[in-house]
């Protein structure tokens, strides 16, 4: 009796085990068959130079479908709030708004409907200004989609300084350990300074530099980690001393409670 009783909770049991199925592994048990990071698909830069415009012209990345999630990151020479272009593709969520003295950085982030593949917004301030920008498109199905935006992407405090030594300040996510893309992004304003000699997250797995040249520049650079839910990043280095702003950002994983269980093999096709 004791062993139909023991069988029958091990059928119990395996009912309420999450499975999915592998094409080479065939039926698997566990959370997921791997550990999964948002992941970014696919990114893009743009900048108006040296030259005070208005409108300003953001390119958004290409390859982009229905479900992923897109952020757009915009630094500008000056303190005027951004009038965000939500007519084009869409409305946009503000996670992040910055100011120093004449540095302007903002962070808005939507989720695709696949229209918007190196599609232009046209942003615009109350002057003219220059500025540059980064955008990134993170997979569907990565990342955590729990409706509301602010929830899923967030941001440190941030830090206002006049260093060649951008230093992105301390973040904790409030998801706990999970499998986390952090991020950092700078915003310098124009005038001195062109290249980032020194990138900080140790084994980033992305970089981009953008703008310069008198113009503004800004840098960013992501790495997965899911070992953490505590991010100090620490330094850029950049090749003279300006005015910026710098923080800390991070998204969160779809997969719940961190790197999945290893999978159990069950079943594998006909066998």
């Amino acid at each position: 009796m004791r062993k139909i009783l023991f069988a029958l909770s091990l059928l119990i049991g395996l009912a309420f085990v999450p499975t999915h199925y592998d094409a080479e592994q065939g039926w698997q048990v566990g959370t997921s068959a791997y550990a999964v990071f948002p992941s970014v698909r696919s990114s893009n830069t743009s900048d108006n130079g040296n030259t005070n415009i208005n409108p300003q012209p953001i390119t958004l990345p290409g390859d982009c479908v229905s479900g992923d999630l897109m952020l757009v990151f915009y630094i500008q020479d000056d303190d005027n709030e951004a009038n965000w272009d939500n007519t084009k593709f869409g409305t946009w969520t503000l996670i992040k708004d910055i100011d120093n003295t004449n540095i302007h950085t903002e962070l808005h982030a939507k989720v695709s409907d696949g229209d918007e593949n190196d599609g232009v917004l046209d942003v615009t301030s109350d002057n003219i200004e220059m500025s540059s920008h980064i955008s990134l498109c993170i997979t569907a199905g990565t990342w955590r989609d729990s409706g509301v935006l602010t929830d899923d992407v967030v941001v440190s405090v941030g830090v206002l300084a006049t260093t060649a030594n951008p230093d992105p300040d301390e973040l904790i996510v409030p998801w706990g350990v999970e499998d986390t893309l952090w991020g950092t992004i700078f915003g310098r304003r124009g005038g001195s300074g062109d290249t980032v000699t020194v990138f900080p997250l140790a084994n980033n797995q992305l970089q981009h530099e953008n703008g310069g040249g008198g113009g503004t520049l800004s840098g960013l650079s992501t790495v997965e980690d899911g070992s953490t839910d505590t991010k100090n990043p620490g330094t850029y280095t950049i090749d003279a001393s300006s005015t910026l702003t710098v923080f800390t950002w991070a998204v969160r994983s779809a997969a719940a409670g961190g790197a999945a269980t290893a999978p159990i093999r069950r079943r594998r096709g006909n066998e």
